[in-house]
């Protein structure tokens, strides 16, 4: 009788264990990741420049002074990643038009022309990817893709990788010389895409996470859904998972606590000036506007206006008070002022984005990281949100979406009042 009794009280145990288990290791783990003994790093620790000639030779993929565009490559030796990807948008503003400052936009798009945002000429050979951002090879500090193949696409066209303006637009420098200036962010966004279709292996891929910061982040926001349903049609794995993760690119559509920053009508004459409506721009959010020739289309330049019609699923990581945004759209340094911007940004971005499903296949496919850090871009590792970093919240959602696609919304918001300095 003893013996039967403790036989059954094992089976039970072990029964509980075992259901604790299912149900609980995803939520465990995710708990545990910021504690994690440090592990030697295994990702692509370097990047080697992929200039990409011949299609600035016959299909125009150009930065904004005519040179070639270019990325860095980082393949992986790890043999469970060697089908998984992360590309990354290079951020750097904008070459825009302020309608309150002397000059035009061309002006700003000449000066970027001398800089690595508008030449690729003095691009080096390798970049390093030791960093501890979404490309960077620690697993302690980037627990989902430290080891992934890596594509850091360099910034050069001045339009978030957006223009499609057939043209250059001639423009007289302070010598009097006539400088052509390109808008291709399109065609460079195609010409790596393709390279690393059919030549460097991405054809063959399981998993893609489209990511960038800043104006990056802005990229990933505008292109991520055109990105998927062109790489789904040359993928050979059909199932393959392609998500975003941008990061501080929700920029809102304004122009200043005063009027004074203009940042809307800039961000307007960038999208017009580039033709962005004939480029890879979420197609949705342009026939929502009115199509591709309406004066309205300019309203998908904004990551608000985009975010009710994204379909792929994405992760956002920003702050609601950006600290890039507090001073070029709100342009206010008062603590009350941007407690009100920080109010409307997280009511924006949960009217827009966490509180619809998609358009199209209604699943519940948006989950991010809003925090109360008065910062921009950086810190995957670092911002405290109970026991969560942006790279561990991250890291729950993907692979919990990958158990379950219909999973719950998850948002990790510190929902903190300006300024915080906990918060960082």
């Amino acid at each position: 009788m003893t013996e039967h009794f403790s036989f059954a009280s094992f089976l039970f145990v072990l029964l509980v264990f075992v259901v604790d288990v299912i149900q609980g290791h995803v939520h465990r783990s995710a708990h545990s990741m910021k504690n994690k003994p440090k592990l030697q790093a295994t990702g692509p620790a370097t990047g080697t420049a992929v200039k990409l000639v011949d299609d600035a030779t016959n299909n125009g993929a150009v930065c904004i002074d005519g040179s070639p565009a270019v990325y860095y490559l980082g393949k992986t030796n790890s043999s469970e990643s060697l089908n998984k990807w992360v590309v990354y948008f290079e951020g750097g503003g904008w070459c825009s038009h302020n309608t309150n400052a002397a000059g035009t936009g061309f002006d700003s798009c000449l000066a970027r022309s001398t800089t690595t945002l508008g030449s690729s000429s003095t691009y080096a050979d390798t970049m390093s990817f030791g960093g501890s951002d979404q490309v960077g090879n620690n697993p302690s500090t980037n627990p989902l893709m430290y080891d992934w193949n890596k594509a850091y696409l360099k910034y050069c066209d001045g339009a978030s990788f957006g223009g499609n303006r057939l043209l250059p637009q001639n423009v007289t420098n302070s010598d009097g010389n006539i400088v052509p200036l390109y808008s291709r962010g399109h065609r460079i966004l195609k010409a790596v895409y393709n390279d690393l279709l059919n030549i460097q292996g991405m054809n063959n891929a399981t998993d893609i996470v489209i990511t960038g910061c800043s104006a990056g982040g802005l990229s990933t926001w505008l292109h991520s859904d055109w990105i998927k349903d062109n790489l789904l049609n040359n993928l050979n794995n059909k199932d393959a998972r392609i998500s975003a993760l941008p990061d501080s690119g929700f920029f809102i559509d304004y122009n200043g606590y005063t009027g004074n920053t203009n940042y809307s009508n800039g961000m307007k004459w960038v999208f017009n000036n580039g033709n962005m409506s004939y480029g890879s721009i979420n197609s949705d959010c342009i026939n929502n506007y009115g199509g591709k020739d309406s004066s309205n289309a300019y309203n998908c330049v904004f990551a608000q206006n985009i975010a009710p019609f994204v379909d792929i699923d994405l992760f956002v990581l920003n702050s609601e008070y950006d600290a890039w945004q507090t001073s070029n759209i709100l342009g206010s340094t008062a603590n009350d002022t941007i407690n009100e911007y920080g109010k409307n940004f997280t009511e924006i971005i949960y009217n827009n984005f966490f509180n619809k499903n998609s358009v199209e296949n209604n699943n519940n496919n948006r989950a991010g990281y809003i925090d109360s850090c008065h910062h921009h871009c950086g810190d995957w590792d670092q911002l405290p949100n109970g026991n969560y970093t942006q790279a561990t919240a991250h890291h729950l959602f993907y692979i919990n979406k990958v158990v379950n696609k219909d999973s719950n919304v998850y948002v990790w918001n510190q929902n903190q009042t300006y300024p915080c300095n906990s918060c960082c």
